[in-house]
C-alpha cells in the first residue's frame, strides 16, 4: 500500500484531527522499535508524553467507529 494512504483514510474518517500528526507518531515509533533512539531518549520519551492524549483521542474514536460498523 501507498505510504500515507492509510492514514489519509484514517484523516477521512476523522480518527486523526490532522494526518501529519499521526505521521510524526508512526515515525517517532519506528524510531523506538528500531532502536535508533540512542542520545534522543528522554527527547522522545518527552514527545511519547506530550503525544499521549492525542493518542488516546484517536485509539477513542477508532473503538467508536468500530462499535458502529459491529453494530
Amino acid at each position: 500500500m501507498r505510504r500515507g494512504f492509510v492514514v489519509n483514510r484514517a484523516e477521512k474518517r476523522g480518527f486523526p484531527a490532522d494526518a501529519g500528526a499521526l505521521r510524526d507518531m508512526k515515525d517517532v515509533r519506528n524510531m523506538i522499535a528500531h532502536n535508533y533512539a540512542g542520545a534522543k531518549a528522554a527527547e522522545i520519551f518527552a514527545y511519547c508524553r506530550a503525544q499521549k492524549l492525542a493518542f488516546d483521542e484517536i485509539c477513542t474514536r477508532v473503538e467508536a467507529y468500530i462499535r458502529r460498523l459491529s453494530e
